[in-house]
């Protein structure tokens, strides 16, 4: 039987989650409390960065860009990590420091309401830079919001989760999330199909479901998101396949270790 390699990242963090009860309050106030402590983290190595520009006269020239790929969960919806579709996971902070020399109308500090996306970020960085929009480039830049303090256009979020049938979709107040859920196949073969519709303004907590109240809207939801899966399909068709790259064994560890490969 070959031994199970404690000392590699991916065993590590099996490790950790054999250990944790996450039936107890006080195992998941521990989860809490590491993930403020990374939160802290990050926070002084951002400041280093900000420092260490500051220091070189290179502060005010500089254009930094903040967000997150991701949230993460804490049994709000009974579950850990980031393995769902709910907005603990989805509402990420996005922060924008310009230059000074960029948007001088602009008041600093300034909180922008509505709702941005994650493909928005690039179209923003280059009509800040005056850097040419590539053809076919996602997203709208927020500029204008940014004069504006709002975001006035509704976006149509759309987030997939990229290991498993398991999408969502915002518009507006609304949220519709549909998952594909295979589970155990030698005990269910066919794969168990949920929709479910919050209302963001009544419900920020996603903790009623009013699909069974409003099907017509759960209809009109499906079908956009099915037009954007269909055009996603028809743009990956359209890139072709991308390219092939060979990881050395330190950055294969490093990604096992964040979950990103498996072995």
């Amino acid at each position: 039987m070959e031994a199970w390699p404690y000392y590699r990242p991916e065993a590590r963090g099996k490790l950790f989650w054999h250990l944790v009860d996450r039936d107890d309050p006080a195992d998941v106030q521990r989860l809490r409390d590491l993930y403020d402590a990374c939160i802290l983290h990050t926070d002084g190595q951002l400041g280093r960065v900000l420092d260490a520009l500051e220091a070189r006269g290179l502060l005010d020239e500089t254009l930094v860009v903040f967000t997150s790929d991701h949230g993460e969960e804490f049994a709000e919806h009974g579950g850990f990590t980031h393995d769902t579709q709910y907005q603990e996971l989805l509402h990420v902070p996005l922060v924008v420091r310009p230059p000074a020399t960029l948007l001088p109308e602009v008041p600093r500090p300034l909180r922008v309401g509505g709702v941005a996306r994650s493909v928005d970020v690039l179209p923003t960085v280059l009509e800040m830079l005056e850097l040419p929009r590539p053809e076919g480039l996602a997203g709208r830049s927020l500029v204008p919001s940014l004069r504006g303090g709002r975001i006035d256009h509704e976006p149509l979020v759309f987030s997939q989760w990229p290991r498993g049938n398991y999408h969502a979709l915002r518009v507006g107040r609304w949220k519709y999330i549909h998952k594909i859920a295979h589970f155990d196949e030698t005990v269910l073969d066919d794969p168990v199909d949920v929709e479910l519709l919050f209302d963001l303004e009544e419900d920020p907590g996603e903790t009623r479901d009013l699909s069974a109240e409003r099907p017509a809207l759960v209809a009109t939801m499906r079908a956009r998101m099915e037009a954007l899966r269909a055009a996603g399909r028809a743009r990956r068709a359209e890139l072709g396949p991308g390219q092939t790259v060979e990881l050395d064994e330190d950055t294969r560890m490093l990604l096992e270790g964040l979950g990103y490969l498996g072995r």
